[in-house]
């Protein structure tokens, strides 16, 4: 159940007391109470607000570092935008926040200490273990799905490229996360899953740390981005580049100088603190750049070399997420999901179609629900006695392509399910996959078995058909009812039409 906008407004305000350094014992005994009584989302709704205040506090830091730099009136401005975004985004379904910025923002420095405060003496169990019943503060084992690695980039074209290791790279190719590439000759463009499009410069030394991030070992990348993919993040060992809807370069070289420059747009400068005593971050320009030394200790910033970057991608196609339904997201166990119905399956739990429920499953076998990733559905929310032995239920979910350029779009889904998945279809097509069981005595619940989805689409509404089959019970009662039960995670993507 979705937490009382009227008990998030009181904790805000018990909060904001806090970072003042006014709040009376029951306002923070309020905050603890807040969090014992909605466990997982109370705390995440704890972290997320802190972390707003947090971000603040940085921005504004920035501001006053870099004073001599640009102009002050409109770099506050600015920043006053990317709050109001950051806040937007990590706070959608929550009430209007109260204006932050105010009086100079002099309250920066109380809302970190008190933040760390807070979330390290209020809740310290929170943090450990809070995937756990809410009507218990019980700390209990945290357990981890196996989640195969999926793509991060797309090479989208090479120019005289050669490879250390990259046999397998070509265009056309997805790139896993956590890949490293090593670019000896040539020139390489990659497509970021997120919509940041980068290009390595040989010699280049990359790691994919994820689809919105990068690690950059050695070389030059320069890099442009959709308005989408604001957020996209470069790192370095000794710096931080985060893009805000921009066109930059980073280069950096084995002894560790480090420079950004801001071809078009901004970006946000956040020098690492064993460079820096206090973290702090700078908001860069257009034609602003920023240069690390270790040598000398030095961080200086500088106008950038844009005619040392390549220029901008003309034929500037990045990937676009596609927005798909994880099973139970946001849901409570008992719940219909409304994203995943039952179209088909045993007369005991018809008619179809019908709605699938969030189940917790079976207990001593099902794990790890998280409502903010998915969670298991099924026939109904208790587990037993579950479905026929032998029986098989059709569950299916849409998704929309609209704009997209078909022949670019992938779609992977990564699976748990009880007991076995015979087929899976796209708008009916059945689609090519290893098959697995799970078995009475032999479940396959720790990991996740990812299925591809290449083709098959078509434009506007695509329906995803799963049949869910059922295997008997323990041979000593195999024709007993038993649980089943299906669990999903999507990632997509693909281009837009030209």
């Amino acid at each position: 159940m979705p937490i009382p906008p009227k008990e998030v407004e009181a904790l805000i305000e018990a909060l904001s007391r806090s970072w003042d350094g006014r709040a009376t014992g029951e306002e923070k005994d309020a905050i603890e109470a807040f969090v014992k009584k909605h466990g997982s989302a109370g705390v995440e709704v704890l972290m997320q607000v802190s972390s707003v205040h947090l971000e603040l506090e940085r921005l504004v830091e920035s501001s006053r570092v870099y004073d001599l730099a640009m102009d002050r009136v409109r770099a506050v401005a600015r920043l006053d935008e990317i709050a109001d975004r950051s806040a937007d985004l990590a706070l959608s379904e929550l009430p209007p926040r109260r204006p932050l910025l105010q009086s100079r923002l002099t309250k920066g420095a109380i809302w970190v200490a008190a933040a760390a405060l807070i979330v390290a003496a209020v809740v310290p169990w929170a943090i450990q273990g809070s995937d756990r019943q809410t009507a218990s503060v019980t700390q209990s084992p945290q357990f981890q799905l196996l989640r195969p690695s999926t793509p991060a980039a797309r090479v989208v074209g090479l120019e005289n490229a050669t490879w250390v290791d990259g046999d397998d790279i070509s265009v056309g190719s997805n790139l896993k996360k956590g890949r490293r590439l090593e670019l000896s000759t040539g020139q390489a463009h990659l497509s970021m899953v997120c919509g940041a499009d980068i290009v390595l410069q040989a010699p280049c030394v990359v790691t994919l740390n994820a689809d919105d991030e990068v690690r950059l070992l050695n070389g030059t990348i320069t890099a442009q981005a959709a308005k989408w993919a604001t957020g996209f993040v470069v790192l370095t060992q000794d710096l931080r580049v985060t893009d805000l809807g921009t066109r930059f370069a980073v280069s950096t070289d084995r002894s560790g100088v480090v420079e950004a420059h801001v071809l078009q747009g901004e970006i946000l400068a956040e020098p690492m603190k064993h460079r820096r005593p206090r973290h702090s971050s700078m908001l860069l320009e257009s034609g602003q750049a920023i240069r690390v030394d270790p040598f000398r200790s030095s961080i200086n910033l500088m106008a950038a070399r844009n005619e040392d970057f390549g220029a901008e991608i003309e034929d500037f196609r990045p990937l676009r997420p596609i927005p798909m339904w994880n099973t139970g997201v946001g849901l409570a166990p008992g719940d219909t999901d409304p994203h995943w119905r039952l179209v088909s399956g045993s007369k005991q739990h018809g008619p179809y179609p019908r709605g699938s429920v969030v189940t917790p499953g079976d207990t001593g076998s099902y794990k790890d629900n998280k409502p903010e990733a998915s969670q298991w559905i099924s026939v109904e929310e208790e587990s037993y006695p579950g479905v026929p032995p032998e029986s098989v239920h059709t569950f299916e979910a849409t998704f929309e392509l609209d704009g997209y350029d078909l022949d670019t779009v992938y779609v992977v889904g990564q699976f748990l399910v009880d007991d076995a998945i015979n087929d899976l279809r796209i708008n009916g097509r059945s689609v090519p996959f290893n098959r697995w069981v799970t078995t009475w005595d032999e479940f396959d619940f720790k990991s996740f078995h990812p299925i591809e989805i290449l083709d098959g689409f078509v434009e506007g509404t695509n329906v995803i058909s799963i049949d869910v089959y059922n295997s008997p019970s323990n041979p000593k009662t195999p024709s007993d009812f038993n649980p089943t039960g299906l669990r999903v995670e999507w990632q997509a993507f693909g281009r837009e039409k030209r």
